[in-house]
């Protein structure tokens, strides 16, 4: 069995509490931000000319870990996750630190990306990894 981590982070989507500071992880969650670039070519130009574009996404991954009773019940918590998988959610995702004395970051306008979540089992493990992507990241001053 991997060795788990108790989450440091409290990700909240649309008011659902996908991860919470009581919940097993592998590693820690990771946010990542990403400018989309346009790429253009140049007549006679040895090389494509690169601009920014003023877009920017944030996208949040992090797994949570469950350690089942047996295979049995991890494979049923499987399925009812898959089933209950929140595909709908849309709105600002929070994101808090538990050293952080109670700053919340917030993902505004975020989703589950179009392969947002994957439900694994391994051995009586069950394993929930979300990708979360929204626009602007913001952190109260």
């Amino acid at each position: 069995m991997a060795d788990l981590l108790q989450a440091v982070w409290k990700v909240t989507l649309a008011g659902t509490v996908l991860l919470d500071f009581t919940d097993a992880v592998e590693t820690e969650a990771e946010l990542v931000p990403a400018r989309p670039l346009q790429s253009a070519t140049r007549l006679r130009a040895a090389f494509l000319a690169h601009f920014a574009r003023g877009n920017v996404r944030h996208s949040l991954k992090f797994t949570r870990v469950v350690v089942c009773a047996d295979i049995v019940s991890a494979r049923n918590l499987r399925l009812a996750a898959t089933a209950t998988a929140p595909w709908g959610l849309r709105g600002d995702c929070t994101i808090q630190v538990a050293e952080s004395a109670g700053i919340v970051g917030t993902l505004h306008d975020a989703l589950l990306a179009e392969n947002g979540f994957h439900a694994s089992v391994e051995a009586n493990l069950f394993k929930a990894a979300y990708e979360i992507v929204g626009g602007e990241f913001t952190v109260p001053d």
